[in-house]
């Protein structure tokens, strides 16, 4: 990056070359309200925003997209589930991260707006695939540690090709096999 030391205050005083930062995904959670999602795009980089909506929040999420979208011209995309279910987040989560696998440098998981079980969802599939989540509280960011939790490396080859049901584990051996 080449800096124009004309205009650039800090230049001679800071002998440092300013940082080029990745695009950067956001997802949202919102089953609550809007004001955690403003919060984190004010507090964290953004160059696209997914929202992933419970049905009877759709309106709301869909007037925030479309202020974004225009006043911002910031790319957006909601997808709405029906449960906040562990299982329906993993797989939209997932879905979505392969999907933007390659156009991004970063994601950032808002957790600010879900409800108890939408956010500690989100989180388990964060800690999963070791990618960033944050909490917005008073406006004040809280950064979740990365996690990666590498079962594979823990588990025996046999016992993570297949399910612990299918295998009769019972929970006392999970909790000693991880």
């Amino acid at each position: 990056m080449v800096i124009n030391r004309e205009v650039c205050v800090v230049a001679d005083t800071v002998d440092a070359e300013p940082v080029e930062r990745g695009r950067v995904l956001q997802v949202a959670l919102c089953s609550e309200g809007i004001k955690g999602i403003k919060a984190g795009l004010r507090t964290f980089p953004v160059d696209k925003l997914l929202v992933i909506h419970t049905p009877q929040i759709t309106p709301l999420v869909n007037e925030l997209l479309g202020q974004l979208s225009e006043a911002l011209e910031l790319e957006t995309e909601a997808v709405q589930i029906s449960s906040p279910r562990f299982d329906e987040v993993l797989d939209v989560l997932s879905t979505a991260l392969k999907a933007n696998l390659t156009k991004f440098d970063d994601v950032y998981v808002n957790l600010s707006e879900g409800d108890k079980l939408f956010s500690c969802s989100a989180l388990a599939v964060c800690f999963l695939f070791g990618v960033k989540a944050y909490y917005i509280m008073d406006d004040s960011p809280y950064v979740f540690p990365i996690v990666r939790l590498g079962y594979q490396k823990i588990l025996p080859e046999a016992q993570h090709t297949t399910s612990p049901r299918k295998s009769g584990w019972r929970s006392s051996q999970l909790r000693r096999a991880l």
